[in-house]
Parts: C-alpha cells; sequence; structure tokens
C-alpha cells in the first residue's frame, strides 16, 4: 500500500534531484552546479508541496532541515516548503544516523 501511495509523488524533472522515502522519513537529495541546484531544488520543492497537499498530508516543517555539501564557505539561499524557510544545519540525523558535514574532502 505505501508503494502505491507515493507512486503518484511528483518525479522529478532533471536527474539530478532525488526522493529518498522511508516509512515517515524522507530526504531530498540534489546534486549540481551551485549556481543552479537551488534553483532546481526549489522547483522540485513547490511541486512537491502541491502533490502534498492534495494528499493532504501533514508535515512537520519545524523539523526539516538543510544540509548542504560543499568545499565552498557560503551556502546558497534558502530554500522552503509551504512558504517557510527550511534552516540550515551543520548535520541532521536520517533513519537513525548522523552523518557527519565536513568541508574536508
Amino acid at each position: 500500500m505505501f508503494n502505491i501511495f507515493v507512486s503518484g509523488r511528483p518525479s522529478n524533472r532533471n536527474c539530478q534531484t532525488r526522493l529518498c522515502v522511508f516509512a515517515d522519513d524522507t530526504a531530498i537529495m540534489s546534486t549540481g552546479a551551485a549556481n543552479k541546484i537551488m534553483e532546481d531544488l526549489n522547483s522540485y520543492l513547490d511541486q512537491l508541496g502541491k502533490w502534498i497537499i492534495s494528499w493532504k498530508i501533514k508535515i512537520n516543517t519545524e523539523k526539516c532541515q538543510a544540509v548542504y555539501f560543499s568545499r565552498r564557505t557560503t551556502t546558497p539561499g534558502q530554500s522552503e516548503i509551504y512558504r517557510r524557510a527550511i534552516t540550515w544545519s551543520n548535520d541532521t540525523k536520517y533513519l537513525g544516523f548522523f552523518p557527519r558535514k565536513t568541508n574536508e574532502f
């Protein structure tokens, strides 16, 4: 049933944005050039937001976080869902794991 439910979610138009879903945890991962990544990500978040509203899904926007992995020291512009900004974080917890963010490659 879960697979049927999530099969209708919007598909990304670029292959560099992926939606990773497991039970009630969701991660959206986007890769690409720094000048284009936020445009692509925000476009996908708009599509996803419309789908969430149409299916009457509630999400806790206060738990939403964004983590930026890059060699650059500045973070890109803000992304948002439900017209609420997603805060930048140095690390996040996903499926019980704490991936480490580091600027050392």
